[in-house]
C-alpha cells in the first residue's frame, strides 16, 4: 500500500547549521531532510538572528514588511529563504526588536513575545506563500502557541482550520522564557492585555 504523501511544515527555533543549543537543532535539521527523502513535502521556519546574517550561504528575501498583530500591537515581520538541501526550503523570520539585536538565543525578558511573534509570523508565512501544509510540526516551547492559535483563532479559516498540528516536546524542564510557577498569581497574564517590553531590560 502506497503511503499518502504530506507537505510538512517543521516550526523550530534553532536550526544545526545556522543556529545551535543542543539536540534541538540537531533534530530540527535531521528530520526535514529525512522526510523528504521518504518524498514528502517539506519546509522549515526559524528565527533569523543576528549573526546569522553574517554567515556564508546563500538566501533571498521573500517578503520585506508583513504586518504580524499580537493584541493591540503591529510588527513587522521579513521572511528571508534559503535551501537546506536541493528543493527543501528553509525560511527564516527576521524582526530586528525581536531577533536581530540579540547575541544569543534566549535568556531575554521578552522571550515570551519574541517568540509569540514567531509563532504568529510562521503562521502568517504560510498565507503569504499560499502554501498549506497537511501538518505543521512544533518543536518545544518556542512553537508552542501555534497548535493554540490554529483551534482558537484559524478554526474557521478554509485552509489553515484542516491543518493538523504535531508538537514535539525535546526539553520538557524548559517552559516559556520564565517558569510560570514562579510568578505571583497577581502578575500572572491572562493573555489579553497589550504585548508590552521594557527595552531597559533587554
Amino acid at each position: 500500500m502506497q503511503k499518502r504523501k504530506l507537505k510538512i511544515l517543521i516550526v523550530s527555533s534553532e536550526v544545526a547549521g545556522y543556529a545551535r543549543t543542543g539536540g534541538l537543532a540537531d533534530v530540527a535539521r535531521a528530520l526535514p531532510k529525512e522526510l523528504a527523502r521518504q518524498g514528502h513535502t517539506v519546509a522549515v521556519v526559524m528565527p533569523y538572528y543576528s549573526f546569522i546574517k553574517d554567515q556564508d550561504f546563500s538566501r533571498e528575501t521573500v517578503a520585506e514588511t508583513v504586518p504580524i498583530t499580537i493584541s493591540d500591537q503591529t510588527y513587522q515581520a521579513k521572511y528571508v529563504r534559503t535551501e537546506l538541501e536541493p528543493s527543501l526550503s528553509l525560511y527564516f523570520i527576521a524582526n530586528h526588536e525581536f531577533f536581530g539585536r540579540h547575541s544569543k538565543l534566549y535568556g531575554y525578558p521578552d522571550d515570551n513575545l519574541r517568540f509569540m511573534f514567531f509563532d504568529r509570523a510562521a503562521l502568517e508565512l504560510v498565507k503569504y506563500l499560499d502554501w498549506l501544509p497537511d501538518i505543521i510540526h512544533c518543536h518545544d516551547w518556542h512553537a508552542g502557541l501555534i497548535p493554540n492559535y490554529l483551534n482558537a483563532e484559524f478554526s474557521d479559516d478554509p485552509g489553515l482550520g484542516k491543518v493538523a498540528t504535531l508538537y514535539t516536546i525535546h526539553n520538557l524542564p524548559f517552559q516559556f522564557g520564565e517558569d510560570w510557577w514562579k510568578i505571583p498569581p497577581d502578575q500572572r497574564d491572562d493573555g489579553r492585555g497589550s504585548p508590552l517590553t521594557d527595552d531597559k531590560r533587554l
